[in-house]
């Protein structure tokens, strides 16, 4: 994995220092590699994009609190359009390494994510929320196409990607009362010194307490919903191996 928490499709400054996007990561694997090729048995997983959009709403509802953004450079709230270029010049550069199976994952729906707390919403227009979700709607419909088409280009090579359907999942599964409130460990991804609600980092929340919010923080999947999407991820990797079944028979 060289996955990053906190990035992007590009590189991006957060509180903590600079971040590797989905760029870097991908040059990372490359170096690693050494010159040999990849392996095009493996399964490669590309998820990336939400926080192009959620950097930028952090900002926006934090700005006031502390003075300035926290987040930067990041690509502009309004450019789906560059994530995906971002996604798809991963996906061709990891197939010039060797990759043939992919597996591409779309983005939920970011305007549901309780970004907020009781104490923070009067911070939280509306507005930004709207903005989010047409901004993931925005995403996953060129992401689509960009897939379709990628398959296209890749059938001469035997490139093979599946896309898995986050967007809708997601909405059926944090359906109901309480579903997507903000979970036991609201408060832990606010600004530092940002008094309410209160986070105390060497006393963690219970992993095993009975939720009945499917996320964890103001942001995060809990385990259970993460264990859900991982489900679907296998029923969707499960197509692979019927491909390769399919091109045995053709034998």
């Amino acid at each position: 994995s060289y996955a990053f928490g906190g990035s992007g499709t590009q590189d991006a400054q957060t509180p903590t220092g600079i971040v590797p996007g989905l760029l870097s990561q991908v040059e990372q694997f490359t170096g690693e590699l050494r010159g040999f090729a990849a392996d095009p048995e493996t399964l490669y997983v590309v998820w990336s994009g939400a926080n192009n959009y959620l950097f930028p709403a952090f900002n926006t509802i934090f700005y006031p609190l502390v003075g300035g953004p926290l987040f930067g450079p990041i690509l502009p709230p309004d450019e789906p359009a560059d994530a995906v270029a971002d996604i798809r010049t991963a996906i061709n550069n990891l197939t010039a390494l060797g990759a043939r199976k992919f597996l591409v994952v779309n983005l939920p729906d970011l305007g549901d994510a309780p970004l907020t707390v009781p104490d923070l919403a009067p911070l939280v227009d509306q507005s930004v929320r709207d903005t989010l979700r047409s901004q993931s709607l925005l995403h996953n419909r060129k992401l689509a196409r960009t897939v379709r088409r990628l398959n296209r280009q890749g059938v001469s090579i035997g490139r093979d990607i599946e896309l898995l359907d986050a967007f809708t999942l997601f909405k059926l599964k944090l359906y109901g009362p309480g579903r997507k409130d903000a979970g036991p460990a609201s408060g832990c991804l606010l600004p530092p010194g940002f008094p309410n609600p209160p986070c105390d980092p060497t006393m963690p929340p219970d992993f095993d307490q009975d939720l009945r919010t499917r996320i964890w923080d103001e942001q995060h999947p809990t385990t259970e919903l993460h264990k859900i999407l991982a489900r679907r991820a296998f029923r969707v990797i499960d197509s692979f191996s019927a491909s390769d079944d399919d091109d045995d028979d053709d034998d």
